[in-house]
């Protein structure tokens, strides 16, 4: 039998608002494409991918960081 703490159920609930206030858009692959977050003022993140699968670039409105890797990885 499982013993849940007050701790555990605060957490899920908290989960599932974050869940409530933001919008997720996916590729063909199950890849996160974009997130939008719905509350005062919308905020949204971009992601695109490598042919490879990996992490290209991930763009929002205060930053924008590009992946590279070598060919040993």
């Amino acid at each position: 039998m499982h013993r849940y703490t007050l701790s555990y159920f605060v957490d899920s609930i908290v989960v599932l608002l974050l869940f409530a206030f933001y919008s997720h858009e996916y590729d063909k692959c199950g890849r996160v494409t974009r997130i939008t977050h719905d509350y005062e003022k919308i905020e949204e993140q971009t992601y695109s991918y490598y042919s490879s699968g990996r992490l290209q670039e991930a763009v929002n409105e205060h930053a924008q960081g590009s992946f590279r890797y070598n060919s040993l990885d």
